[in-house]
This record gives structure tokens, sequence and C-alpha cells, in this order.
């Protein structure tokens, strides 16, 4: 399957790459911004524990959709054990896959495109033993730099939507993973929607996909967003606007899904095809 776009002029090409630029550099912009800021709002830390309750200790308490309620299953798809490697693509500050790691005994390689995301991740290491089994640094998820076929597990959680970059980040992955490595990732579907046209996009980039279900906890991320969204006032004045009008965005976005989505998991693994 294709994923490139054509240009009439070389000027035409130049200035599309640039435009593309532009636009990445304010996403990182805005990430950073986000994650600067959740670190000084004790406001957003309450929304996390108010809807979350006593589900997870404090030091792994996500900014994603995925708790520790699902770790274990998380865990049992990835099929990752002690000395192995696990890398966490868009891993945000680090927190599901320092869990992981800590669970597992696995060695862990967090890429994330934000650089004061993967500054926090890099602090935490310390919280969790896991000193020389543990690195993260900042890079695109479609060119991670990692050598080919060197990881045993690869995970993309809330980051491998139906973007231009899916593609490309799929053709990433399936590089990296070794010939019997598993890559698990979430997103969000209607429930109408056949599987079979997720599995066959999956099958045209070289994966078979073994699992797929839908994590039933529409509720309380229902609830986290109309936080959120409640909350704006007091968020601003400790986050800032900047961070708060993109987590406000997001918010909005994901009450959108709720109404007629469901958040998928899904489990993978490299096409036997591909490893003769």
């Amino acid at each position: 399957m294709e994923n490139k776009k054509t240009f009439a002029t070389s000027q035409e090409s130049s200035a599309y790459e640039e435009a593309e630029r532009a636009v990445n550099l304010q996403t990182i912009k805005a990430y950073n911004a986000v994650y600067a800021g959740i670190v000084n709002s004790q406001t957003f830390k309450n929304i996390i524990l108010d809807v979350f309750g006593g589900d997870f200790p404090e030091r792994t308490r996500p900014t994603n959709s995925i708790t520790e309620i699902h770790l274990d299953d998380l865990i049992k798809y990835l099929g990752i054990s002690k000395g192995e490697t696990l890398v966490d693509l868009g891993c945000g500050r680090g927190i599901l896959g320092l869990r992981i790691a800590e669970k597992t005994g696995a060695n862990l390689t967090g890429i994330g495109f934000s650089p004061a995301s993967i500054q926090q991740a890099m602090q935490r290491i310390n919280e969790f033993d896991l000193k020389g089994l543990v690195r993260f640094y900042t890079a695109d998820i479609t060119s991670t730099g990692l050598d080919d076929s060197s990881c045993d597990a690869v995970m993309c959680l809330d980051m491998l939507g139906m973007g231009a970059n899916k593609i490309p980040a799929l053709n990433e992955i399936l590089r990296i993973l070794k010939p019997s490595g598993r890559f698990v990732y979430t997103t969000w579907e209607k429930p109408d929607v056949p599987f079979e046209m997720e599995s066959q996009l999956l099958e045209e980039t070289g994966f078979k996909a073994e699992t797929y279900y839908a994590i039933k906890d529409n509720d309380l991320f229902r609830l986290f967003n109309e936080n959120i969204i409640d909350k704006r006032s007091v968020l601003i004045k400790e986050m800032g606007e900047q961070a708060v009008e993109s987590i406000l965005s997001v918010a909005e976005d994901s009450l959108n899904s709720l109404r007629n989505k469901e958040y998928i998991l899904i489990g993978c693994k490299k096409n036997h095809q591909d490893n003769l």
C-alpha cells in the first residue's frame, strides 16, 4: 500500500515539506507545554486520583487511556519476559513502560517526540530501581534509529491513529521487531467497523492480528474528560493557557469519540511468510 504524496514541481514538494515541519514543530511545542504543566498542576493530579481512585500507585498514574487494571493483559499480549527488549513508542512520561519493565525484568527503550516528556521519563527511572535496564530518547516513531530485528516486543499506545504516519510507523515497527516479536497498540474504532478492515491493513504491512478487544472503561474516560473541561479556569492558572488548550482539545475529541467509538487494544505478531 502506497503512502507517498506526489507533487507537480520540486517547489511544491519543498513547500509541503516545510509546512509539515512547521506542523510537527507546533505539535512538539504544544506537548512540551502539556508535560511541563502537568508537573505543576495539583488539580490535574487530583482529577486523575478522583476518577481512577486507588487503581494504581501514585508513581504509575498515567496520562493515557491504559490504567493499571489492564496492565497484566498488556504484558500477556506483549509476551515479554526478563532480559528481553521492549520498545515503547510514543512513551510519554514513560510510566507504563517502566511499570512493565519492573514487573517483567525486561529491558526498556522508550521513544517520544516531546523533549519535555522524555526528560520527565528519565527522572523517573530511579523510582523503579531499573538503572542500567532503561533508556529514553527523542525520535519520531517512523524513524527510531534502532537496529533491524533488535526488539522482542513493541507497544504504541494512543499514538497510532489513522493519520498519515500510520503506515510508515507500522513499517518501522516491522523492521525493528525480531521474527518472533509481538506488537500491541491501542486505537479508537466505531463498534460497527469490521475488524477485517484493520486486519487487512496489518497484513498488508507484514503483521498478523491475534488479539482484538474493546476496553470497557468508557464511563471512566468520560468522567475524566468532563472533569478536565469543567476545571478549565483552575488548570489554566496552574498549567498555562497553551498547555490547557491542548488538553481541552484532546478532552473534547475524546468525548466525541466516546459517543460512537470503542477503545480497542490490538495484539499482533509478524506475519509468518515475512519471517521465511
